[in-house]
């Protein structure tokens, strides 16, 4: 698998005890260590301009999420002294030594942390200190943002759309990684009924869709998209079965949805 890694970063159950401490980070030397971080919905976008964007079936569950494994970036993630170079830094990477695993709140071991001072968990009256609230309050609103960009990403994969990086090591041979991304062909082959299906509960589908096909100009030469050749356009595909796509039997014809200048006219006559 392409975003294995002998050393990941090992994360326990926080406790809040009076005498628990923590350390923020200083350097971000441990990243290739991660190899992916989760996203929020809320921050897709700003994230695809920065980092590689993918969906991660790894443990088969789909996530979205940035790549930050080496072999994946064009370009380092990190100077000489282990600082972030990106214009954008996710909440998670902001929120870390922390994060949260379902409900639990989960801590990084010492080994991805290298800074010396610590900070405690509690305040002296015995509740969570104002850092370690904010913190908590960020993870959270990623974990409603990663629902989110989960339930978009299963649309795209019931829609046939995402396919699988590849690393080209040496000429001729490939290795496939548990990582998807958009199959641009598939993409740009989609039929209006299947495109209203995507969208029938909101358009971040499209946006999933959006940001992995603009980031893939962040990685290097050697990862590639296992595409497939271009087939029949939208319009020379056969109609989908509409009871296939709409659980209410709902069908589309090619009558207008709406017609603006039908409305401006009643709308000057009254």
């Amino acid at each position: 698998m392409l975003t294995a890694d002998a050393n990941p970063v090992v994360f326990q159950r926080v406790h809040f005890e009076a005498a628990t401490t923590w350390r923020r980070v200083s350097s971000f030397a441990f990243i290739n260590r991660l190899q992916q971080i989760p996203l929020s919905d809320s921050e897709l976008l700003q994230s695809s301009h920065h980092l590689p964007i993918a969906i991660d079936c790894s443990d088969g569950v789909l996530q979205v999420v940035a790549i930050t494994a080496d072999q994946f970036q064009r370009t380092p993630l990190l100077n000489a002294d282990g600082q972030w170079q990106r214009g954008y830094m996710p909440i998670s990477l902001r929120c870390f030594p922390f994060r949260y695993s379902g409900e639990t709140l989960e801590i990084a071991n010492d080994s991805a942390v290298d800074a010396d001072t610590t900070f405690p968990l509690l305040s002296p009256d015995g509740s969570a200190t104002p850092e370690i609230k904010s913190i908590v309050a960020l993870l959270r609103r990623l974990e409603v943002g990663k629902q989110r960009l989960h339930a978009a990403a299963e649309r795209l994969f019931l829609a046939d759309v995402l396919t699988p990086l590849q690393m080209t090591k040496v000429p001729g041979a490939t290795e496939l990684s548990s990582l998807l991304t958009v199959d641009r062909n598939k993409f740009d082959a989609l039929s209006a009924r299947r495109i209203a299906q995507i969208a029938r509960e909101d358009f971040l589908p499209f946006d999933v869709a959006a940001a992995c096909l603009f980031s893939q100009r962040l990685t290097p030469a050697a990862i590639s998209v296992t595409s497939e050749p271009m087939g029949m356009s939208a319009s020379t595909r056969p109609a989908e079965q509409s009871g296939a796509l709409f659980a209410s039997g709902t069908e589309l014809d090619d009558s207008e949805l709406f017609s603006f200048e039908a409305f401006n006219k009643v709308d000057q006559l009254s």
